[in-house]
């Protein structure tokens, strides 16, 4: 893609003689920039670096000072140059104070950490010693953290042997230079004796322009460059900016980087292009637009980066848009998305290829900061306490604790907003999940029927009309209880219907949609429908009464029904048992209405009969509230030839609480039928409207039930909602 630059806008007057390292770069560039001749005759041998004392015989890593290469490298010339003056930047930031003195440690790491070994070479040559470390008899040693491609066990001998390394020339009398290590990669006792901590800038259109002048002397095209943004070449990696100075002239080093810089435009039908995207997901959506305003700010300079709340956590059920809101989140900031996932890191081999895997996008959004680093199936880094194989406990461990590492480096690096994503968000490690790697938990349920509105008209991409409009409402009436994942594949094989029809696919849309859903999500009859409605307002009418907190949301989806209750935050037994009758009221309702009870209600481990089975098994075995004593015993197989008292008890707690759901379901007929009725009528009742029927539930059926159905005063707290999902 050639870049057109537009006449009228001014280019930018930058002064590239006064970059900090001009001169020194420009020494460099007249040493070895090469003739014709030269060029073709050109090697890239170099004489080896040999350390002259017994005590650098011992330290892993080449003394510097040595002499440098002579033959002419023009290959390697625009990444030198691009290191000379950023090293020189760095220099200028630390208040010019030299590296290199006797018995000090500096750190140098940041942007150019994957070409730390040039960095090396270059320290090596008296010219670059004598413009960059400070002058003495006795010259530093440098050494090296090699990045990833290791175990994390790998990773922890090299931080050792560095220290050591460190240690040694320190303890002589020498100074030390760690190339590649930021503090943290230091013990306590050698991070307090860092004395410069250099972070090495990332391009700017200064150091650009600078480049340009030396490296395409006399090309008109250098003097005034026509470059991109600051915040686009800071994203640049070494690779990238190299790549682009390797053109034969200034205009197409300009173009290469315009093109590299540009952010990726999709405008096909779907494409995310913002948070408009995020459809029937209100809380999250406000996280993410506020944190969307503090990231701009920060860009502005109105906002210390240290104030933003700059990491994430979405969790729910698959197909919930959790990738999309990443999407949108770096569309709406024009932030780049580097996106990864455990499978795709764990593809890559055995746990050293898998940790470099990881490392390296780690050290791509370093680079290309600011930027987005989204990690998926985080539910996959499950525990270090893997009760499975010791081979696989020890692999987990070691994977878990580079991811650890990893993720405290992203946190520490200025302009990188850290997101995961996870359909368990209890399976993760909880040293993952924690605060300060992850600060903020989304909950993201299954959008309303106002978002998967909005998801058909996304991706259908057709122009509003009365016959799509009413397709679209009754669609998204349809999938209530569904994810973003199927109201988009439901457009796509509607345009699909919609093309294979003679006419204007304007014309053929509606009822292709209408056709597809039919297709796709052929429903419930009526009568079924009338079960399932009456099932769910029966869970909702008996646990109301017997104290349990507001449901969030009553559903009638394609395959059945749901009730959305809060979350508890533990039980006594009036609460457990409450919750125990509510889980069979559905059952209940269905016996009170119809005469019997259908196959629904155990239908699969998470089924009613399998949660109120499982509820009545912890009550008496795990929590101390039954006959079984204070033992403490989870995850007792459901087998009872050999505790017979246990399944009598169980069958007795059963039978008890659907009993009790039924007289409520019986005396609260009214109440049951008015509510079964509105949610066929609606399909989805949540917010002010359940908070409204929920209110007049109760005054209509006050007195409760019993005085025993409603927790009794001074019980514990039932919070509606987890802090963290919100």
């Amino acid at each position: 893609m050639t870049h057109i630059t537009s006449q009228a806008r001014p280019r930018p007057v930058h002064a590239p003689r006064d970059h900090p390292g001009f001169a020194t770069a420009r020494a460099w560039w007249q040493r070895h920039r090469p003739s014709l001749r030269e060029a073709l005759d050109a090697t890239a041998d170099e004489p080896p670096l040999l350390p002259s004392d017994d005590f650098a015989d011992e330290l892993d890593g080449p003394r510097l000072g040595s002499s440098g290469p002579v033959k002419p490298r023009r290959h390697t010339l625009p990444c030198e140059l691009a290191l000379i003056l950023t090293l020189a930047r760095a220099l200028e930031a630390a208040g010019g104070h030299r590296p290199g003195a006797p018995a000090t440690l500096s750190v140098i790491h940041g942007w150019g950490g994957a070409v730390m070994d040039q960095i090396e070479t270059l320290l090596c040559n008296s010219e670059i010693t004598d413009a960059f470390l400070q002058a003495g008899r006795d010259q530093p040693h440098i050494f090296t953290l090699a990045p990833g491609g290791a175990t994390e066990r790998m990773q922890a001998e090299r931080r050792k042997t560095l220290a050591e390394n460190i240690s040694k020339s320190l303890m002589a009398g020498r100074g030390a230079i760690a190339l590649g290590a930021a503090p943290s990669d230091l013990p306590d006792e050698l991070r307090r004796l860092c004395a410069h901590d250099l972070r090495l800038p990332r391009p700017d259109p200064a150091m650009i322009a600078a480049l340009l002048t030396l490296l395409f002397p006399g090309d008109p095209e250098a003097v005034e460059p026509d470059l991109p943004p600051g915040d686009a070449l800071a994203r640049l990696t070494p690779l990238e900016l190299t790549t682009a100075l390797h053109a034969p002239t200034a205009k197409g080093a300009q173009e290469v980087l315009h093109r590299l810089s540009a952010p990726t435009a999709n405008t096909s039908p779907g494409a995310v292009t913002g948070l408009d995207a995020v459809a029937g997901q209100p809380p999250a959506l406000a996280v993410l637009q506020r944190l969307a305003r503090d990231v701009t700010a920060w860009k502005a300079g109105q906002l210390a980066w240290a104030s933003v709340p700059r990491s994430l956590i979405f969790h729910g059920p698959p197909g919930t848009g959790k990738t999309l809101m990443a999407q949108a989140f770096a569309a709406e900031t024009g932030l780049p998305l580097i996106a990864t996932s455990f499978a795709d890191c764990q593809k890559f081999g055995h746990q050293g290829d898998m940790l470099g895997a990881l490392e390296t996008v780690v050290a791509e959004a370093e680079a290309r900061a600011p930027s987005v680093f989204f990690l998926d199936e985080l539910d996959g880094f499950n525990s270090r306490q893997s009760r499975g194989s010791a081979h696989n406990a020890h692999y987990m461990r070691g994977v878990i604790t580079g991811l650890l590492r990893q993720l405290d480096r992203l946190m520490a690096t200025e302009g990188v907003v850290l997101i995961g994503a996870t359909n368990d968000l209890h399976a993760i490690d909880p040293a993952i999940r924690r605060a300060g790697r992850f600060d903020t938990r989304l909950l993201i349920d299954p959008p309303d029927r106002a978002g998967l509105a909005q998801i058909l008209r996304r991706h259908l991409a057709a122009p509003a009309n009365p016959a799509l409009d009413s397709a679209i409402t009754t669609a998204a009436e349809r999938l209530v209880g569904t994810n973003g994942a199927e109201a988009a594949a439901l457009a796509r094989a509607a345009l699909a219907r919609a093309r294979e029809a003679q006419g204007p696919l304007a014309e053929a849309l509606p009822v292709a949609l209408l056709a597809e859903l039919d297709n796709r999500l052929p429903g419930l009859s009526r009568p079924d429908q009338r079960r399932v409605a009456l099932h769910e307002a029966g869970h909702v009418v008996v646990g109301l009464l017997s104290g349990l907190p507001d449901p969030i949301a009553l559903l009638l989806t394609p395959e059945g029904g749901e009730v959305h209750w809060p979350a508890m935050l533990f039980h006594t037994r009036t609460t457990a048992l409450a919750e125990l009758r509510m889980t069979l009221a559905g059952r209940a309702a269905e016996t009170v209405f119809f005469g019997a009870p259908s196959s629904s209600a155990g239908a699969g481990p998470e089924s009613d009969l399998a949660r109120a089975t499982q509820l009545a098994l912890r009550l008496e075995t795990e929590w101390g509230m039954g006959d079984g004593g204070l033992i403490w015993h989870p995850g007792m197989p459901l087998s009872f030839q050999n505790l017979p008292w246990l399944r009598t008890k169980l069958d007795h707690l059963l039978t008890t609480a659907e009993a009790h759901a039924r007289a409520i379901i019986a005396t609260h007929r009214d109440e049951v039928e008015a509510l079964a009725d509105a949610l066929l009528s609606e399909r989805e009742i949540r917010g002010e409207a359940l908070q409204g029927r929920v209110a007049k539930i109760r005054e209509r059926a006050s007195p409760p039930h019993s005085s025993a159905a409603r927790a009794p005063v001074g019980s514990p707290p039932i919070v509606p909602l987890d802090p963290g999902d919100l």
